[in-house]
């Protein structure tokens, strides 16, 4: 049974930042849609809003309905999952998410951006490019995006079919794309890829996945990626600040947003209404990929000019006792240092306030120097125990106040969300920037402290 052919589906986890686009997807087509997760979230709602019955709380046979006739899990879902068991039991064909999604480029001209950070955004930013060239693509993203209307997917009519293709737990090896961009290939998801030469492997094996009539676009500037050049039959084009095909310079952060110029296979100024260095990178793929499909720079330009960002990456949030709260979703010491770097050009000489939850305690682990590091660039540190992802791990547990010692005088541990708008609450001055980052709950911050009575 295809994804296609499928009429009745169920979605275990259907409330993942991914996998709930197919269910969006699902609907859209027609088909009935069912589902589990253990928590409600915005996305859950938005689903049961528009016809999908969902089933929250903890996973049981009993949710998968008996005229099902498709499963999808995501790739978080272990293979003992009680749904998962239930379809097994009853030969109810079953797909992960990324084997639905491979299913999805099948037929068309599929784009998939992948690499350690960055994917989300390049993503929503290489779609926005699309629309405004009139080539109306489908895509399917891990965040949520204004222009499809606060959700992570979109339906089109053109032929490109842009995917997000995250590497956890080896994804990334189902998928088989026209074109790709690999942003970066940094040491992450220790629980999976143990070394960074793991994740070199995998995703080696991704480029040689892309079809030879197709591109590769990869980060000049990441020596690992010459690897790629090798495994991909398909033609290379690359990006970066120094030698490359597209080289992008002369980059200006101000609080409005980031201006860079761009030599090679364009040549003019770009704007953005992104921050910094990191961002500038993202669009410079973008930009390759475009070139490729034969967009010219007025286009591309002008699309990135609207860009206006994604959910949790650098999202302003609003203000609270006169400071400015900025969140992001950042998880990794790269992506912090990356963050940070770009609140201290956006907020020049202005204190800042950094309230970090880590994510996942093999993560948290393996990384525990380079979080301590990173950390001190603030000016103040509130860190939050970790965020459990239910069912990932089984192993040892982070010691984070053991990190926050390490940080040194500046930082300060607490136990949860509400601890931390407690603690900020009582140092918080006006001018302020509170940088709220992880993958978890920390995201609810802005809301809970917009509940705490401001001072006298």
């Amino acid at each position: 049974m295809t994804l296609h052919d499928a009429k009745r589906i169920h979605i275990v986890g259907i409330g993942g930042i991914g996998i709930s686009a197919l269910g969006k997807w699902a609907l859209e087509q027609g088909k009935v849609v069912s589902g589990s997760d253990v928590k409600e979230n915005q996305l859950t709602l938005w689903l049961q809003h528009h016809g999908a019955v969902i089933s929250i709380g903890p996973h049981t046979a009993n949710n998968v309905p008996e005229d099902c006739d498709l499963l999808l899990y995501s790739v978080a879902t272990e293979p003992g999952n009680p749904e998962r068991r239930s379809a097994e039991r009853r030969s109810i064909d079953f797909l992960s998410y990324p084997q639905a999604l491979d299913q999805l480029l099948q037929g068309k001209v599929g784009i998939a951006v992948a690499g350690t950070h960055g994917k989300s955004t390049t993503t929503a930013m290489l779609a926005h490019v699309l629309i405004h060239a009139k080539r109306d693509p489908s895509v399917i993203v891990g965040t949520r995006v204004r222009l499809f209307g606060d959700t992570n997917e979109r339906l089109g009519k053109g032929q490109e079919f842009i995917l997000e293709a995250d590497e956890y737990n080896q994804g990334i090896l189902l998928y088989h794309p026209t074109h790709a961009i690999v942003l970066n290939v940094d040491r992450e998801h220790v629980d999976i890829y143990p070394t960074l030469q793991d994740s070199q492997h995998a995703f080696q094996t991704f480029a040689s996945h892309i079809l030879p009539s197709g591109s590769l676009t990869l980060n000049a500037d990441d020596p690992s990626l010459e690897l790629l050049r090798s495994a991909s039959a398909a033609p290379v084009q690359t990006f970066g600040f120094t030698k490359a095909d597209l080289v992008g310079s002369n980059i200006h952060v101000t609080p409005t947003g980031t201006t860079f110029t761009v030599a090679g296979l364009y040549t003019g100024t770009v704007q953005l209404q992104v921050y910094g260095a990191h961002n500038v990178q993202d669009a410079l793929a973008v930009l390759c990929v475009a070139h490729r499909l034969g967009i010219p720079f007025e286009i591309a330009r002008d699309a990135l000019a609207e860009f206006p960002g994604t959910w949790r990456r650098f999202e302003r949030r609003g203000t609270w006792r006169g400071a400015t709260i900025i969140d992001d979703y950042g998880h990794h010491p790269t992506e912090l240092a990356a963050t940070i770097d770009a609140a201290r050009q956006v907020f020049p000489g202005q204190r800042l306030v950094v309230v970090f939850q880590p994510h996942t305690h093999s993560r948290t682990i393996a990384f525990a120097e380079q979080f301590a590091i990173v950390l001190r660039r603030a000016d103040a540190v509130v860190m939050t125990d970790v965020y459990d992802v239910p069912g990932r791990e089984r192993g040892p547990e982070a010691d984070v106040p053991a990190i926050v010692q390490s940080i040194g005088q500046l930082a300060t541990y607490v136990h949860t969300v509400p601890d931390a708008v407690a603690k900020i609450a009582s140092i918080v001055q006006p001018n302020d920037v509170i940088l709220t980052i992880g993958a978890g709950d920390i995201t609810t911050f802005y809301d809970l402290a917009q509940k705490e009575n401001p001072k006298p």
